[in-house]
């Protein structure tokens, strides 16, 4: 009987039902760089399971898919406990614009199995601040901060000749300036993202999705200039304000569109190079979406009326029995 194959799979098997475990939320985000501490156990497994094949020892087979699968789920159980207990510490970095002269400032995030999470930072904040869980040591040292002519680039995690792997089930938090020219780079592989520009001058977001979903929120004062997605089995949601122009352009047959009613079609086609617009207060949002089997949703958040002086002293309608009072004489 060959336990190397059987090893193998129940590697397979151990890494699927972790990571659907962390998506679903059973098991502690950092749970996966835990386990991945204790990688000798893979060799000491692997290393029992084709001993047995050789000597025909059941016995150790059994014991090498037990400290696979047993592993995985200890080490589940125990990230979960700890985590209950407030033992799982959160490494937090932040970068002090105003001391590196930046003008605008370019965010560009990679994950992997793993979540992105992107919004102002508190009021008069002249700082960039970074949270990271998930990573090894918790840290969020794992950044690369370049400043060229006022302009800077944040990149997370950070490239080493050239490339760079995030590490997998990692949650990273941005918090930018609001005053600060922004742009917004992401590329997430099973992973989900959220990008709350309320309140952040965010000119160009590009999103690389495979297997992922995002999603995007603005105001009139956070209204970006252009977003563009690409996307394999992915989908994004795009909340707009009420009264927002859009021109919508779908490069790909294989994208599937939801949008509000009143987005009419301009320039129709067979599913490539198709244009979709409405009308609105202000500059459009100019939105592009290409890929394959990729969703994109368009909601529209619901306008807030604010009443004037002179309309909420309007006079109030008269009862009846007002009405038919007689004059006193």
């Amino acid at each position: 009987m060959n336990f190397g194959k059987f090893a193998f799979g129940a590697l397979i098997l151990a890494v699927g039902v972790l990571l659907l475990a962390v998506r679903l939320g059973f098991a502690h985000p950092d749970t996966p760089m835990f386990l991945l501490r204790y990688w000798p156990l893979l060799l000491i497994a692997f290393g029992l399971a084709f001993l047995a094949g050789v000597i025909k020892n059941p016995f150790l087979g059994c014991l090498a898919i037990l400290l696979i699968l047993g592993g995985t789920v200890l080490g589940i159980f125990w990230m979960n406990q700890q985590s209950k207990q407030g033992r799982i510490s959160r490494g937090v970095s932040s970068i002090d614009l105003g001391r590196a002269n930046v003008a605008s400032l370019t965010v560009r995030v990679r994950s992997f199995a793993g979540a992105f999470d992107f919004r102002a930072a508190p009021p008069r904040a002249r700082a960039v601040s970074i949270g990271l869980r998930g990573a090894a040591g918790d840290s969020a040292v794992g950044y690369r901060f370049e400043v060229t002519g006022g302009k800077g680039v944040l990149e997370w995690p950070q490239t080493q000749g050239g490339f760079g792997i995030p590490p997998p089930a990692a949650k990273l938090e941005v918090r930018v300036p609001g005053t600060l020219p922004m742009a917004l780079r992401w590329n997430g592989w099973f992973s989900s993202m959220r990008a709350d520009l309320e309140g952040v001058a965010a000119a160009r977001c590009a999103l690389h999705e495979v297997f992922s979903s995002s999603r995007i929120e603005f105001d009139d004062a956070g209204r970006p200039d252009e977003i563009r997605v690409w996307g394999f089995a992915s989908s994004i949601g795009i909340h707009i304000p009420g009264d927002c122009p859009v021109r919508i352009v779908s490069h790909s047959p294989f994208v599937l569109r939801s949008f509000p009613s009143d987005v009419e079609e301009l320039a129709p086609g067979r599913g490539k190079d198709r244009l979709y617009a409405v009308g609105g207060r202000g500059r459009p949002v100019r939105i592009y979406v290409g890929g394959t089997f990729i969703r994109i949703k368009i909601e529209r958040m619901p306008l807030t009326t604010v009443l004037t002086r002179e309309e909420s002293e309007w006079p109030q309608p008269e009862s009846t029995a007002s009405r038919s009072r007689s004059p006193s004489s």
